[in-house]
């Protein structure tokens, strides 16, 4: 009895979310130039889609969330889980003369993504979410992946 207990009691502890449980998305981007500051820039369009309390709309997410930012609440996640909760950024530069560097967009996408709920579905408990950022790109560059 008592080793079924202790079974059910580390079974719940496995099953207790604390982690991000991300179900897809998709990723479409443009590249253009800014001339207000004369740079290139990546502008970013996400789709994503969240198990309901794991995703950036919060602990709870009733369908009156529909067509509402993410802003504060994706930032009370990622205070209280760390920067990293929804995933690392990071922009792998290849310069004009051949050197190859990675550099981490983690800050960038935390200050500049907007995002906003477009879906909930409460009963299939998932979130439907879509995004946008703009990331500047480095001058002199033969190419750039940003993942």
């Amino acid at each position: 009895m008592s080793l079924l207990l202790v079974f059910f009691l580390s079974l719940s502890g496995c099953l207790a979310v604390d982690n991000p449980i991300f179900y897809g998305g998709s990723m479409s981007f443009s590249i253009f130039h800014d001339d207000r500051d004369n740079t290139d820039k990546v502008h970013l369009k996400l789709l994503t889609g969240w198990k309901i309390g794991t995703g950036p709309c919060g602990r709870s997410c009733p369908r009156s969330r529909t067509r509402t930012s993410t802003i504060q609440s994706r930032k009370n996640m990622l205070d209280k889980k760390g920067d990293g909760y929804f995933g690392n950024w990071d922009m792998e530069v290849r310069k004009s003369s051949g050197n190859t560097y990675h550099q981490n967009l983690t800050t960038i996408v935390k200050t500049n993504l907007t995002e906003k709920v477009e879906s909930v579905n409460p009963r299939l408990e998932w979130e439907l979410d879509t995004a946008e950022l703009f990331v500047p790109i480095p001058d002199q560059v033969q190419y750039v992946d940003i993942m």
